[in-house]
Order: structure tokens, then sequence, then C-alpha cells
């Protein structure tokens, strides 16, 4: 309907034939050639929700009306509010009321649809997408230290690694570092291979990446050792062996510490003459 306001009116108030009030600010109406300002009633509601386009994993979202409008004067009062979120995994989540609120938890894009329904002939749907940003790290498990013997084919595996990421499973990326005896060597994928040749002890790290760019790591042992004799590894032998010896060399010392040594040869002593008899004497007298 085309109109011609004072140009001192702040404010056009227009009464509608249906009974619907409406107001308008007739510097923000449109204008036709001939100067005359143009209003259009609005008989049904419009849904227009309002949210941020882009958020944080966690982030809760509050769900309202926004700038939603009806041209019935008991406006909101008496309308339906209904909420159709769909998430990054395809499942539909439903909501109602005047306020509501969702949690994001799921990196991705949402797509969250307001439903006004306004007695039985007026109603009125909009959609909008969120994208809710990844802000976790992949969580990357590698077990236990392993020993395997010298040239065998090792396999990697990252099976043990997840993100909360849906896309993480498709466009997630693996980098493994092997390092030890010979140097490091790098690999990619998610199940490669490595053959060790020299036996010692290596550290194997995997960095897991999601689409995101967040990096999850971990480290896991491989020890490359020579083939087991009766059970027992080579250096395993060498410990006992030098037990071994140790011992005998300790029993030898103590067993040389018993035997009894000849006690040492000292001077002889000169035995004292006997003192002579008498008759001895006499002889030795007649004899001279």
């Amino acid at each position: 309907m085309p109109l011609r306001p004072s140009t001192d009116v702040s404010t056009l108030e227009v009464h509608w034939p249906s009974g619907i009030v409406q107001q308008f600010a007739p510097a923000s109406l449109p204008t036709t050639p001939d100067g005359e300002r143009l209003v259009v009633e609005r008989t049904g509601i419009l849904a227009l929700p309002q949210l941020p386009l882009e958020v944080d994993e966690g982030t809760t979202l509050q769900l309202g009306l926004g700038n939603s409008s009806s041209g019935a004067p008991s406006f909101p009062r008496h309308v339906q509010v209904l909420w159709t979120i769909l998430d990054p995994l395809g499942e539909v989540l439903v909501r109602s009321g005047l306020v509501a609120n969702i949690t994001v938890t799921i990196p991705g894009v949402y797509d969250l649809t307001l439903h006004l329904q306004e007695g039985s002939a007026s109603a009125s749907n909009a959609t909008v997408t969120v994208v809710v940003r990844d802000r976790s790290a992949p969580t990357v498990l590698l077990g236990p230290t392993r020993t395997v013997a010298p040239g065998t084919s090792v396999s990697l595996s990252a099976v043990r690694v997840s993100d909360n990421d849906p896309q993480f499973s498709t466009n997630g990326t693996y980098l493994w570092q092997v390092s030890g005896p010979g140097g490091p060597r790098d690999l990619q994928g998610r199940t490669p291979e490595v053959t060790l040749t020299t036996p010692g002890r290596y550290t194997v790290s995997l960095s897991a990446r999601d689409p995101s760019g967040n990096v999850g790591t971990a480290n896991q042992t491989i020890i490359v050792s020579d083939p087991a004799v009766f059970g027992l590894q080579p250096w395993q032998w060498y410990l006992i062996a030098a037990l071994a010896l140790g011992a005998v060399i300790v029993m030898a010392v103590r067993h040389e510490g018993k035997v009894k040594r000849p006690a040492p040869k000292g001077r002889r002593r000169r035995s004292r003459a006997r003192p002579r008899t008498s008759s001895q004497r006499r002889a030795d007298d007649s004899q001279e």
C-alpha cells in the first residue's frame, strides 16, 4: 500500500482491515518513483533465528526466537516453538519451547531449524548452519614393550587411535618414526611395516593429526635380540657366565685360605753339652 507520511513522523502505525496493527519507521520503508513509501501487511509469522556461525566444541547454544516476528498482537505468547538439530553424525535432536539450549560436543556442521506455528494457518521455518570447531587432540595408544628377533618384519598399528571428529577416520594422518641402531626412519599410514635387523633397543613414535590440525602422540619400545637358547637370550647367558666365574674365584680364594702352611724355618738351637762325669774327666786326664 503506497503512503505519503509527513516527514516529521518518526513512527507510522497502520491498522489493517484484518485487525492487525503494525508500526513502521517511514525512513526505512522502500520508496516508489513517485516518492511514496510502500508498506506490506504481514499477516503471517516469520521465523528468523539468530545464532553464531562458528563456536568451539563444548559450547552451549541458547535457542531462542531471535528476530522472529508476527503480525498477531499476541506474539509470541501463543506460538508453538520447535527446534530440530541435525548433528555431524546424521542424528536428529529435538528441542521445544520459547527458551531451549543444546551443548555441541561433536566437531563439524550442525543444521538447526526453527519451526514456528501460530494457529492452524500461519507457520514459518528457518535453518541456521553452525560450524563447531575441533579443539581436542586424538587419543593415541601403542601398547607395551615388544621383543622380536633380528630380521623380523614388525607391523605397526594405529587401531587404538581415536578422535572425536567424525572425519578423522577418513581424513586423519599418521606419521611414524622408528629411532635406534641405524638411525631414525620415517613411515606413514595407519598400519605400516618396518624390518629391524640390528640387535638393540628401538623407540617407535606415532603422531596422529586430525583434520583440524590437533596432534596426539605416543611412544613404544621394541627390543631386537638374538634367538633364545633354552629360553634365555644371549645377554642372559653372559650374565650367568659372569656370575659363575665370580663364584669360582670366591671359592678358590676361600679354599686357599683354609690350607695349612708349614711353619717357617728358624735357626737351630745349639744343644747344650751335658756335664761330664768324674770318671770321664779322669779318663781324659790319663790320655793327656
